[in-house]
């Protein structure tokens, strides 16, 4: 989701005016958000709200009419009535990253992928882009290693992904269908070392650039997630109902679960990328972090709690207050724990002893502004 918009927006000033390269400005004063982010944002909106797909689509793309769609979708939902009209345009795969993660299963993805493309792009190329895009998120989610996505992506919907991001940049031109495109963008995102490698590969290959950064950066959102400073950069070209929409998606996305008061806490940010400042494990360690939380199945006022007692008792903070009411005992609430405070413990220990006590210092002086 932001991953696939911050994508676009990146792409936004390049997709007309390509550049074979990787060094460039990331955002300009010419950047916007374009038909990739709108039509992500109405995906969001059917899928978090069990809304009508085709309706829905049209309310959202007909609030934006001049994000740059292409003629035949503009003539869609512009029209008094919708039908699919048999496309494998690389707008089928643009938009369909929230299947991706709101699905419970692969199965779900899939199906919640086919749902919001068929309305449109009901060709098989396009149902296919779509779905491989949703595939390598899912997959992404569940730490599979970037080549076991490659071999699992060629295998079920026979891309060639072997290529290497140096050998598409040669000779890659402009191509707007899903099969031109989907493969290029899934390889940017695989061989990346972090979020904002994917969206350098993609811009630098040429082509569809806002598209394929799009694509690319919502298989890379699930890898390695967006670092903060590029989500907020990102954010300030989004109107406030994209920027509520994504709050309730995330929230959804996160409610009932430790991402929400652990990996996206003020708090967490600081103690885990302090850890590992200016290194690309970084992200490594919350992805990491976030899979130890999924393998346990407690309420989110448990791992509220959790949370809020694991920060207060290792660093000795009194501040972060938590209700044990609903627990016999805090040794319930520090079992639920266990998986994430274990694997704290772990990383804490590989830092040197000097990195330790200034990540320390910065978290107290933080701490008291309170």
């Amino acid at each position: 989701m932001i991953g696939a918009i911050i994508g676009d927006i990146v792409g936004s000033v390049y997709e007309f005016e390509n550049i074979k390269t990787k060094e460039f400005p990331l955002f300009s004063e010419n950047s916007r958000f374009t038909d990739d982010t709108v039509c992500t944002m109405a995906v969001v909106d059917i899928l978090l709200h069990h809304k009508d797909p085709v309706k829905t689509m049209v309310e959202w793309c007909r609030k934006y009419p001049a994000a740059g769609y292409g003629d035949k979708f503009m003539r869609w939902f512009n029209m008094p009535w919708q039908e699919p009209y048999n496309s494998f345009g690389n707008g089928a795969a643009m938009r369909v990253s929230p299947a991706g993660w709101l699905a419970s299963s692969l199965e779900e993805a899939l199906l919640m992928s086919d749902r919001v493309t068929e309305i449109t792009h009901n060709h098989p190329e396009g149902i296919k882009g779509a779905r491989a895009t949703v595939h390598a998120i899912f997959l992404a989610r569940q730490n599979v290693s970037s080549q076991q996505i490659r071999d699992e992506i060629e295998l079920v919907y026979g891309y060639n992904l072997s290529q290497t991001v140096d050998d598409i940049r040669e000779n890659y031109e402009f191509d707007e269908t899903c099969q031109g495109s989907v493969p290029q963008a899934l390889i940017c995102a695989l061989e990346a070392t972090d979020y904002e490698d994917a969206i350098r590969n993609s811009i630098s290959i040429g082509g569809d650039s806002d598209t394929i950064a799009a694509i690319a950066g919502a298989v890379a959102e699930a890898r390695f997630r967006v670092p903060l400073p590029l989500e907020q950069a990102g954010c300030k070209f989004l109107p406030k109902d994209m920027l509520d929409e994504l709050k309730l998606l995330y929230g959804q996305l996160f409610s009932g679960r430790p991402l929400c008061d652990v990996y996206y806490s003020t708090i967490s940010r600081w103690i885990f990328l302090s850890m590992h400042s200016g290194s690309p494990e970084s992200d490594a360690v919350l992805k990491n972090l976030s899979n130890a939380m999924h393998s346990c199945d407690v309420s989110g006022t448990v791992w509220r709690n959790a949370s809020l007692l694991v920060f207060n008792e290792r660093f000795g903070f009194d501040k972060f207050h938590y209700d044990v009411s609903e627990y016999a005992q805090k040794s319930e609430i520090i079992d639920a724990m266990k998986p994430v405070w274990e694997y704290f413990e772990l990383k804490w220990q590989e830092i040197p002893s000097e990195k330790r006590a200034e990540i320390e210092r910065c978290l107290r002086e933080h701490h008291q502004g309170l």
